[in-house]
C-alpha cells in the first residue's frame, strides 16, 4: 500500500485469513444473493456460501474454510451476516437499479507493459455498463484518505478497462457517510499522483533503509504483519472494535 512504504518490502500471496478478513468477500455474496431475491435468512445465505467455498472452491479463501472446525465457520458466517445486513441497511433503494455485487469482486488490474509492475484496486459493486463503480467501507479516514481511495479506483478501473467510469460511490458502513464522486480529469490526476507515490515508495523500500511503519486498514492484506510490531497492534485494536 502507498499509506505505508514499509509493506513494500514484502513480497508473497495472502496467506492471513480469518473471520474478520473474509467477511466482506463472503458478504458480497450473500448481497449478490439477495438481490437476486433469494428468500433465505442472511446467515443461512452466508453459511451456504461458506460450505460451498470449503467443499469446491480453489483460491486461497476456500482452502482455509476447508480447515475451518464449527466454531471457526460460525464465528466467519457471523461476520459476514453483520457486514451483509449493515451494507443492505446503507442501500437508498434495494435492490439497487442496474448494480450487482460480485463474489469474486470486480478486482482492476494494469500491467506496465516490460516491467514488474502491476496497478490493482477493488470494486464492491459495479452497475452493469460499468459506468459507475460502489466501494462499501468500514473504516473512517480522513478526507485527503478518502479521496485517495476513490481516485485510486477510478484511475486503475479506467486503465484497466480502457473507459473512463463515470463515477465512483463510497457508503461507510460504520458512520452512514455517503460520497459520490464524479470521475473528472483532477479525480485520475489524483489517482496518476497515488501511483507515482506507490511506485516511488517501491524503489525505496527496495533500495534504501526500510521505512517507518505507517498502520491502517492496508495491514489487513500486509505480507509483513507476522513481523511488523505497529500492525499487529492495530489490526488487534481494529478486530477487537469490529472494524
Amino acid at each position: 500500500s502507498a499509506d505505508c512504504a514499509a509493506s513494500l518490502a514484502f513480497d508473497g500471496d495472502f496467506d492471513g485469513w480469518r473471520a474478520a478478513f473474509a467477511r466482506k468477500r463472503i458478504g458480497r455474496g450473500v448481497l449478490e444473493r439477495m438481490r437476486k431475491g433469494a428468500t433465505l435468512d442472511p446467515s443461512a445465505l452466508a453459511r451456504e456460501i461458506v460450505v460451498d467455498g470449503a467443499e469446491h472452491g480453489r483460491d486461497g479463501l476456500s482452502q482455509w474454510l476447508a480447515t475451518l472446525g464449527p466454531g471457526g465457520v460460525a464465528a466467519v458466517v457471523r461476520d459476514a451476516t453483520t457486514w451483509a445486513v449493515s451494507a443492505r441497511a446503507a442501500m437508498r433503494t434495494w435492490p439497487p437499479p442496474n448494480t450487482k455485487f460480485d463474489n469474486p469482486p470486480a478486482i482492476y488490474t494494469w500491467q506496465l507493459p516490460g516491467r514488474a509492475v502491476r496497478l490493482e484496486a477493488t470494486a464492491d459493486g459495479v452497475m452493469r455498463d460499468a459506468g459507475a463503480l460502489l466501494l462499501l467501507a468500514t473504516a473512517t479516514g480522513d478526507d485527503a484518505a478518502l479521496r485517495r481511495e476513490l481516485s485510486w479506483l477510478a484511475f486503475v478501473a479506467t486503465l484497466a478497462r480502457g473507459s473512463v467510469p463515470r463515477q465512483v460511490t463510497r457508503i461507510d458502513l460504520a458512520s452512514g457517510d455517503r460520497r459520490t464522486v464524479p470521475v473528472t480529469d483532477d479525480v485520475l490526476d489524483d489517482g496518476l499522483t497515488a501511483a507515482a507515490v506507490a511506485l516511488d515508495a517501491a524503489m525505496a523500500a527496495r533500495f534504501t533503509a526500510p521505512a517507518e511503519p505507517v498502520p491502517g486498514r492496508w495491514c489487513r492484506a500486509c505480507h509483513g504483519r507476522t513481523t511488523c510490531e505497529v500492525g499487529r497492534a492495530w489490526l488487534d485494536r481494529a478486530i477487537s472494535h469490529g472494524a
